[in-house]
């Protein structure tokens, strides 16, 4: 392992960060979201409910009920009204006549009733999907647009994340034989284990962008403790890895 595959590790988990994080404000706009379309929905029924009520209620006589059905059916309304009921086309124009039988006429107001329910029902069902695919959209919308900004941001910072988890760190642990350079030529391994860091000098070199000083002065860091060697002795791996504390 290098510092900069260190570096690299703890950019990707503060994208990944982000990103969570992003995920969950944009799932609260989410919830923001349906708890409105729920109160319009809400609204939407009652309003359909009174409109469907006053709609039954202007149909209270035998010649309301021959105007909408006809106004439905046109010259099928006899036929409809036929097959509707299973009887004759000669009964359903008798039933829809000027004198229709007595016993009749509560029907007829029910099937006029009827196509006024069908047609008001298909609207608001219609209205209400067309809501509901909506607030989908938008919920989806704001989520992938949260996650998409997310990224970019990632993106567009790169090693600069990893300075959050560097900042106030002052140790690290590095194990024993670390393999080491000498005036650039192998020179066998030192045993380090822990070495004391400052942190936030390297956070401030990564959040000016400067990768290649940041990998030096964590470098210099571990080998403080070498003394004029550490000018000349280079770090060449951390086959151990490293741990910050």
């Amino acid at each position: 392992m290098k510092f900069e595959d260190l570096v690299d590790e703890l950019a990707q988990a503060e994208a990944a960060r982000l990103i969570a994080a992003a995920t969950t404000d944009a799932q609260a706009e989410a919830d923001e979201i349906r708890a409105v379309a729920d109160a319009r929905a809400a609204h939407a029924i009652a309003t359909y409910e009174a409109t469907l009520t006053e709609a039954l209620a202007q149909i209270n006589s035998h010649p309301d009920a021959v105007h909408v059905i006809r106004e439905h059916q046109g010259r099928g309304a006899a036929p409809w009204v036929a097959a509707h009921e299973g009887k004759a086309v000669s009964t359903a124009r008798r039933w829809l006549s000027a004198h229709p039988p007595a016993s009749r006429v509560a029907a007829v107001i029910e099937l006029a009733r009827l196509l006024v329910r069908r047609d008001l029902d298909a609207e608001f069902e219609s209205a209400q999907a067309a809501r509901e695919l909506d607030t989908e959209q938008q919920i989806a919308a704001t989520i992938a647009d949260a996650i998409a900004q997310a990224e970019a941001l990632a993106q567009a910072a790169g090693p600069a994340l990893a300075a959050q988890a560097l900042r106030g760190k002052t140790s690290a642990s590095i194990g024993a034989s670390i393999p080491v350079a000498y005036d650039g030529e192998t020179d066998g391994t030192r045993d380090i284990h822990d070495a004391d860091i400052d942190g936030d000098v390297l956070a401030d070199l990564l959040e000016a962008g400067d990768l290649d000083g940041a990998t030096d002065e964590f470098t210099a860091q571990i080998m403080a403790d070498y003394g004029d060697l550490a000018d000349t002795l280079d770090i060449t791996d951390f086959p151990n890895g490293i741990t910050l504390s």
